[in-house]
């Protein structure tokens, strides 16, 4: 569970640097700027969660929100959910290397 700005961000740093990708490269698939990823990932708090959200998107970070009469995902379900996004975080990521490759 993320409980404050200083553990979302740091979900998002270990994602990215898994990903193998700078923040600068972050920023440009997620659209925001660099900035930002530098900010976010220090755990600074943000009114922006649009903006949060979809950098946590774009790096294959993902939620699960339940609420206390919310019965849970069947594990099958929640596999096939996490497998779904990290198969288009891949393909996110491998497009922005082909292109990063390109321009090189």
């Amino acid at each position: 569970m993320i409980r404050n700005a200083g553990e979302f961000g740091e979900m998002v740093r270990k994602a990215r640097t898994r990903a193998g990708m700078t923040q600068r490269e972050l920023a440009m698939i997620a659209n925001v700027g660099e900035r930002f990823i530098v900010d976010l990932e220090k755990g600074k708090g943000t009114s922006q969660l649009d903006k949060a959200l979809t950098v946590a998107d774009r790096i294959g970070v993902n939620f699960i929100a339940f609420d206390s009469k919310t019965i849970p995902l069947r594990e099958k379900e929640l596999k096939n959910s996490e497998s779904s996004q990290e198969q288009k975080s891949n393909k996110i990521i491998s497009s922005f290397r082909q292109l990063r490759i390109r321009k090189s």
